[in-house]
C-alpha cells in the first residue's frame, strides 16, 4: 500500500513540475482594426522600480513601433498604457537514487527485497518572471483598441537581462500592425 502511495505521489509530483520556458508569451488579446491609426503618445508608462527597468522597456518599444511606422507625437491618434509586474513561478525536481545496489535494487529470488534504497532528494527552484502588458486606447474616446502581454523569466545574469527583455517585446508586438505608408 505504501509503494503505491509514494508512486502515485510521484506521479502527481511530476505532472505538477515543468521546466520554465525562457519566455512565454500571450499577444493581441483584442483584436481591432488600426488601419486609421498612424501616432501614439505614452499616458502612462512602467513604474520607476520594475524589475525589467522602466528606460529599458520604453525605449525598445518606442524602437520597435518606430520600425513598424509609427511615429510619437503629443497631437497622437492612439494612447499607450504600459504596466509592469513580477510573480514567482516555484519548480520542483526529485531525483531518486538506489545508492549502491546493482541493476534496479530487486534481488532475484529474495521475495522483492530493495537493496539499499536511499530517501529521494527534491529540491525547489524559484524563478521571477516578469510580466509586461502594453493597452492601446484610442485618444479621443479612449475606449481600447489592442492589448498584449509577454511574460519573460528573469534571468539570474545581468547580462542575460537585456537580450531577454528584448525577446520578449519583440514577441509582444509581433502581431502589432504596420502603419502603410500610403497617403489617405
Amino acid at each position: 500500500m505504501k509503494a503505491i502511495c509514494l508512486l502515485t505521489m510521484t506521479l502527481l509530483i511530476a505532472a505538477c513540475a515543468s521546466t520554465p520556458s525562457a519566455l512565454t508569451s500571450a499577444a493581441d488579446s483584442t483584436h481591432a482594426d488600426l488601419s486609421g491609426y498612424r501616432s501614439y503618445r505614452w499616458i502612462d508608462k512602467p513604474l520607476e522600480s520594475s524589475v525589467l527597468g522602466r528606460d529599458r522597456v520604453v525605449a525598445d518599444i518606442d524602437t520597435k513601433l518606430h520600425s513598424k511606422g509609427w511615429l510619437e507625437s503629443e497631437d497622437a491618434d492612439v494612447s499607450l498604457v504600459a504596466k509592469v509586474d513580477t510573480r514567482e513561478k516555484k519548480s520542483t525536481k526529485t531525483f531518486y537514487s538506489q545508492g549502491s545496489s546493482r541493476g534496479w535494487g530487486l534481488r532475484p529470488f529474495s521475495s522483492g527485497r530493495v537493496d539499499s534504497v536511499m530517501p529521494p532528494t527534491t529540491t525547489v527552484h524559484i524563478d521571477t518572471i516578469g510580466i509586461l502588458t502594453i493597452e492601446v486606447l484610442d485618444a479621443k474616446t479612449h475606449q481600447p483598441v489592442w492589448r498584449g502581454t509577454s511574460e519573460v523569466k528573469i534571468p539570474e545574469s545581468p547580462g542575460k537581462l537585456k537580450p531577454a527583455i528584448d525577446a520578449g517585446i519583440e514577441k509582444l508586438l509581433s502581431r502589432f500592425p504596420t502603419v502603410s505608408n500610403g497617403s489617405g
